[in-house]
C-alpha cells in the first residue's frame, strides 16, 4: 500500500473493505439478514422446547398464593361487614397504607356505651373527626367499600396467572407433540 498516492489509498481500502459487510436480502424482517432470521428463529424454537426452571413454577406459585391471599382478606372483610351491626362512626386517627388505603382507629357507641376499634382498609384518607356509617364486628369496624379492591386485583391478578399457566402448558404440549412427528 503506497501511502503517497491518494488514488492508490482509496483503492486500497475500497478493495480492503469489500469482504467486510456487503448487505443481504432482507427476508420476513425489515432490513435483517436471513441467515440473522434464522439463527432468532431456532434459538426460540429451541428455548420453547426446554422446561421452565423449577424456579420459576416457585416464583408463579407464590405470585399466585399471594393473589388468592388478597382475595381471602377481602371475602372476609366483606363478609364482616354484611354480618356485623350498623353504627355510626367518628374517626379518631387514620394511617395510609402502601395500597392507597387507610387503617383507622374509630370510636362508636353502642347500648349507651363507647366502643374503640380499627377500621380496616378505607378508600383514601378519611378526615380525624369525621364520621363514618360502618358495620362493628368485634372491635373491628368495616365500610362497605372494605376488602372490593384486594377482591378485584387479586382475582385479576389470580385470573392472568392462570391464563399464562394454560397457555404455557399448552405451547410445551404442541411443541413436544410436533417433536415427535419430525423425528
Amino acid at each position: 500500500m503506497d501511502h503517497d498516492d491518494p488514488e492508490r489509498r482509496i483503492a486500497d481500502l475500497e478493495r480492503g473493505q469489500a469482504g467486510v459487510w456487503a448487505p443481504q436480502q432482507a427476508s420476513g424482517y425489515v432490513g435483517a439478514p436471513a441467515a440473522a432470521e434464522s439463527v432468532w428463529r431456532t434459538y426460540w424454537q429451541l428455548q420453547m422446547r426446554k422446561p421452565f426452571p423449577k424456579w420459576c413454577w416457585l416464583v408463579v406459585a407464590a405470585v399466585a398464593a399471594g393473589m388468592l391471599f388478597a382475595v381471602g382478606v377481602g371475602v372476609h372483610d366483606i363478609h364482616q361487614y354484611r354480618s356485623g351491626t350498623p353504627a355510626v362512626a367518628t374517626i379518631v386517627t387514620c394511617t395510609s397504607t402502601r395500597s392507597g388505603e387507610s387503617d383507622c382507629t374509630v370510636r362508636w357507641y353502642e347500648g349507651g356505651r363507647a366502643h374503640t376499634g380499627e377500621l380496616h382498609r378505607v378508600d383514601g384518607r378519611p378526615l380525624v373527626g369525621s364520621r363514618v356509617d360502618v358495620r362493628v364486628k368485634g372491635d373491628d369496624a368495616y365500610v362497605g367499600t372494605s376488602g372490593r379492591g384486594h377482591v378485584i386485583g387479586g382475582s385479576i391478578g389470580f385470573g392472568v396467572i392462570l391464563v399464562l399457566v394454560v397457555l404455557s402448558v399448552a405451547q410445551r404440549r404442541r411443541m413436544r407433540r410436533g417433536g415427535r412427528a419430525a423425528h
